[in-house]
């Protein structure tokens, strides 16, 4: 009996030895601490039943999830559907399983991740818009429930986080957003939903100092402010042979331990994508249309305020237009009335000059014929007296037609 125990014992060291170690890549939602204590039953469950195996876990935020993943110095990942899918797209990933809900007795809700907006239960904000001009903390521009949740749920509601309100992203551990908003640095917290409960139950704060902006109906005991999207996914690189896998998947599916984390079933991650879409967040190119949607959403104060100039421009460029338009027709009538009074008065001129020469010719011509009738008279009237029948002395009609005719020509 006792050789048997020993040669257990020796195989069990012999086996570990030649044990190959594979690397669980863990969000570290709340800390590495935190993330190690949290998961390491599961990291145990997986040595406990693959022996042949030694599974080990290394705490990661949201950037060094994604570095490790290319470096490829993790063999499994643990994190949110999100990240799953942006990592997918440039890394093929298996899914294997789905986290349920650890805060239901039967772990039976697949959607359990979701945003919660808190501010302190004696804050004067009661609606969203409130929060405009205030401090609003988050996890980080890329966290899944830590803020993109979030910022779909106030946009919504009318708001622009880029613009309506300061943001602070105070990274890993989300904890932080807590004190934060208890200690009053800021006004509002987007974290995560059940951290707020996660927290009363280990003592660290009172959640009745706290009162969500937005709620909504959930089927967990939990406050949230958005809809419910699907737990944490367990993935395995490409790297990782098939049938390992196969045996990490079974193992998962039935843990031997009872503290081991409840799994199932992968979920969709067509409700992840729709809303990743929506907020602009894909990882794959968002179609044009929408970029162009979703910029329009966002200004359409902006939008709005740019087609009423333009709508300004483009009715007094067409009462400009008229009015130059009827001043050219009027400009016109008066430019022909114009030619017609030049026309009238070139006439006048002509008639005025024609005038004037007339009546030079006749005084020139008047003063000459009057001479010459002086002296004819002059000579007539010598001659009569020396002989009166001279006979270059006038008849008397041709007196007459000579007085006719410098009557005709005095003036």
């Amino acid at each position: 009996m006792y050789f048997r125990v020993l040669a257990i014992i020796l195989f069990s060291c012999i086996s570990a030895a030649h044990a190959r170690d594979w690397t669980i890549g863990v969000l570290a939602l709340r800390g590495d601490a935190q993330a190690q204590t949290h998961w390491q039953p599961l990291a145990d469950n997986l040595n406990q039943q693959l022996p042949e195996q030694h599974f080990q876990l290394l705490p990661l935020d949201l950037h060094a999830m994604k570095n490790a993943v290319t470096q490829n110095r993790i063999d499994f990942l643990l994190t949110n559907p999100a990240q799953y899918v942006q990592i997918d797209s440039h890394f093929p990933l298996r899914w294997l399983v789905s986290l349920r809900s650890s805060h239901e007795p039967d772990g039976t809700s697949r959607n359990v991740i979701g945003s919660v907006i808190l501010v302190r239960a004696d804050s004067d904000i009661r609606s969203p818009l409130g929060l405009t001009g205030k401090r609003v903390g988050a996890v980080s521009p890329e966290a899944f429930g830590g803020y993109l949740l979030g910022y779909k749920a106030l946009r919504d509601a009318g708001l622009q986080p880029e613009h309506d309100f300061k943001l602070h992203f105070s990274g890993f551990p989300v904890d932080a957003l807590i004190y934060l908003l208890r200690d009053r640095a800021i006004s509002a917290a987007i974290v995560p939903t059940c951290l707020l409960e996660d927290m009363q139950a280990e003592g660290l704060v009172h959640a009745r100092d706290f009162r969500p902006l937005l709620a909504k109906q959930a089927t967990i005991p939990c406050l949230t402010s958005t809809e419910l999207y699907p737990n944490w996914s367990f993935a395995a690189l490409s790297h990782v042979p098939d049938q390992l896998a196969d045996n990490v998947t079974r193992t998962l599916l039935n843990p031997a331990d009872s503290k081991a984390p409840q799994v199932g079933a992968p979920s969709s991650t067509s409700q992840v994508e729709t809303l990743l879409r929506s907020v602009n967040q894909h990882p794959q190119q968002p179609y044009f249309w929408q970029q162009i949607f979703d910029w329009a959403q966002q200004h359409r104060l902006l939008i709005a305020a740019i087609a009423l100039i333009l709508l300004l421009l483009g009715a007094n460029h067409i009462w400009v237009a008229f009015l130059v338009r009827r001043r050219s027709r009027q400009l016109e009538q008066l430019h022909q009335q114009l030619r017609i009074k030049e026309g009238a008065l070139e006439q006048a001129q002509r008639l005025s000059i024609l005038g004037e020469m007339a009546s030079g010719f006749a005084h020139e011509l008047n003063q000459p014929l009057s001479a010459i009738q002086h002296y004819a008279d002059g000579c007539a009237i010598r001659l009569q007296r020396e002989q009166a029948d001279h006979p270059l002395l006038p008849i008397p009609w041709a007196d007459q037609s000579a007085g006719s005719t410098r009557g005709r020509y005095h003036c």
